[in-house]
């Protein structure tokens, strides 16, 4: 049991630190302080501190997942392998990529249909090398091969040979 000794604002508006009698002190949402009902003085046993540090650890990922999600069109491995590199774990990345899903932030087939588009529009990509791209991605084989199929202009394949072949005399 430790008792709280102060509840003292973060330079971020909705965040603050409560400082325990030891000299720890966690950095939390006010959300989570009004949740939980802390007030200064208050003894808070170490499973109500881990369910805090556990809460504010899923908020924090949420909202990254949220962030990087919204910054460009993502598969869900990317969104899935930028939060474990930001330090989170496995759970609680899953639970962050599950959250963007439900907004439909995150969609694997949109992700092939504009990757696919923007690819043969801009750089003229082969099917091959789309291919090569939507697996390190993590798009499933399946899932490749049905978006191509959808979403890949066949009857234009020699135009787009022919413009890449331009492009790249032109770089020779």
């Amino acid at each position: 049991m430790k008792t709280l000794v102060s509840i003292s604002a973060a330079k971020k508006r909705s965040f603050c630190f409560l400082n325990f009698d030891d000299g720890s002190y966690i950095l939390c949402s006010i959300d989570l302080v009004s949740k939980f009902t802390l007030k200064k003085g208050q003894e808070v046993d170490d499973d109500t501190i881990q369910n805090i540090t556990q809460m504010q650890n899923t908020y924090d990922c949420r909202q990254a997942a949220l962030n990087y999600a919204t910054y460009s069109l993502r598969s869900e491995k990317q969104v899935l392998d930028a939060l474990t590199k930001k330090g989170f774990s496995l759970k609680i990345a899953e639970d962050g990529l599950q959250f963007v899903k439900e907004f439909g932030y995150v969609s694997n087939p949109v992700f092939c249909e504009q990757f696919i588009k923007a690819k043969v529009q801009r750089r003229y990509y082969g099917i091959d090398r789309i291919r090569r791209e939507l697996a390190l991605k993590g798009i499933e084989e399946s899932m490749i091969h049905e978006s191509i199929q959808l979403y890949y202009p066949i009857e234009s394949l020699q135009v787009y040979a022919y413009k890449s072949a331009q492009k790249k005399l032109r770089s020779i």
